[in-house]
């Protein structure tokens, strides 16, 4: 089944896209739920780098480990953004396998 805002519940598994400010080592994938990190140059507003976390995560439980994990590291959260899922032809995925969504595929909760 398609997960969509109207049917999203604690328990479904959901594509999150979670922004921190600071450098994430790709290593750590693992212990944040196997989300694909991506780490940037300083961010022009904020004048830090940031690292984005993108993936499907089991359900908000999953989530939440990995919010707690990010804080027991000491990264400040920037946003938590829920992406809407496409159809099972249409997602990309990156070499390791996790799913990739394109920007315009985000949907700001």
């Amino acid at each position: 089944m398609k997960i969509t805002p109207s049917n999203l519940n604690v328990v479904s598994p959901a594509q999150y896209r979670i922004s921190v400010v600071g450098i994430l080592d790709e290593n750590r994938s693992d212990r944040l739920g196997g989300l694909m990190i991506e780490s940037k140059e300083p961010d022009q507003n904020i004048g830090k780098s940031v690292t984005t976390l993108t993936g499907r995560l089991v359900d908000q439980a999953a989530l939440f480990g990995v919010l707690n994990a990010l804080y027991n590291m000491r990264m400040p959260l920037l946003a938590v953004e829920y992406m809407i899922e496409q159809d099972e032809g249409v997602r990309l995925r990156d070499d390791s396998g996790r799913i990739c969504l394109a920007k315009e595929d985000v949907k700001t909760l």
